[in-house]
């Protein structure tokens, strides 16, 4: 084979490359198989009534987003930079303080920003400031 014709083939894969990555990041939502897909839900403010006892709290999140273990109480939220192929998102284990709960919802007294996105689901299991696919 000719030198021209290696120069030529050589420039070719180097076009088909680069095609294959602007479509690979093209789209909206890229999605890598290996890190764990999240649900996430923003905290609320709202009252929590147990019996004939009302309480006004300003973080309210679902039960299913508490955790325990032997230090106490933790929630993950997922936090994002900006990455070389664009936003990337990672988790973020948080002690909290409970402060009171319910049948469906969990105030926290201290721990957590009120705008943090708080996971309530995951397919498979979170490390600290490990990569997620953020899902809404």
């Amino acid at each position: 084979m000719s030198t021209s014709r290696k120069k030529l083939l050589r420039i070719i894969l180097y076009i088909y490359a680069a095609l294959m990555i602007v479509l690979l990041f093209s789209s909206k939502t890229i999605y890598n198989l290996s890190v764990p897909k999240v649900t996430v839900v923003m905290p609320q403010s709202g009252k929590l009534i147990n019996g004939d006892d009302a309480k006004t709290y300003e973080r309210l999140i679902p039960n299913e987003a508490v955790f325990h273990d032997g230090f106490g109480s933790f929630i993950w939220v997922v936090r994002s930079k900006q990455g070389a192929f664009g936003m990337e998102y990672y988790s973020v284990k948080i002690k909290v303080l409970v402060a009171d709960s319910d049948e469906y919802y969990t105030a926290i007294s201290r721990g957590m920003e009120y705008f943090e996105p708080v996971v309530v689901s995951f397919d498979k299991d979170l490390t600290v400031n490990g990569r997620v696919n953020r899902l809404e």
